[in-house]
């Protein structure tokens, strides 16, 4: 019920306090994590083959992609267009001069030209 990047980033500032000799803090988070589940999350951790996951990066990975997939993501970014796609309209209508495509990035201007074209010129 709560956003799963917010819960890693939390859970790792935990587990940077700690710190054992003989043990890395990747060591350690990937002990710990299954106690900072709850309910479905904990259930699903549970149903993990055993030693399917034997690194904390696997474990953040499986985590992510359980929690947070990809069409979350995609529909995330989505969002984040439309809302640039408004701003760069409003810069041009009211003619400000604003060079707000300035700070964006390439392959961002590339993906908003790209989903506002029809079909037929996507193809081309």
């Amino acid at each position: 019920m709560e956003d799963p990047n917010l819960h890693l980033l939390i859970f790792l500032k935990v587990c940077n306090t700690l710190q054992m000799n003989r043990f890395s803090t990747n060591a350690i988070c990937l002990r710990l994590f299954p106690f900072s589940l709850t309910d479905k999350a904990r259930a699903w951790f549970h149903s993990l083959p055993p030693n399917s996951i034997t690194m904390w990066e696997e474990l953040i990975r499986a985590f992510l992609a359980k929690y947070f997939p990809p069409s979350k993501t995609m529909h995330l970014r989505n969002q984040i267009t439309i809302s640039i796609k408004g701003r760069i309209r409003r810069s041009m209508r009211l003619g400000s001069g604003s060079r707000i495509h300035y700070r964006l990035k390439k392959w961002m201007l590339i993906e908003i030209f790209y989903g506002g074209v029809i079909q037929q010129v996507r193809s081309t």
